[in-house]
């Protein structure tokens, strides 16, 4: 249907959009590693390790998406415009 995307659709592109769902699945694993810590006392220090090693690996790929997007956008072959 034309006219059934909204406005906002236009100034928006896959790289943006990547960038906020990592940053959104950052912000719920940071919540869900503060509420570990905070029961730190009743769990074991692998527990504790796994679920920080788990945020550190989403960290990583939140930084490590947007540079693979960008050396694709100037892969060889591909005209810069």
């Amino acid at each position: 249907m034309p006219g059934s995307e909204p406005e906002w659709l236009g100034h928006v592109n896959a790289s943006v959009l990547k960038i906020k769902l990592a940053m959104a699945v950052i912000r719920i694993s940071s919540i869900a590693l503060l509420s570990t810590f905070i029961e730190a006392g009743n769990l074991e220090g692998r527990l504790l390790s796994l679920v920080s090693f788990k945020l550190l690996q989403r960290l990583m790929q939140a930084f490590l998406k947007p540079g693979r997007d960008l050396l694709a956008d100037y892969a060889p072959g591909r005209k810069i415009a």
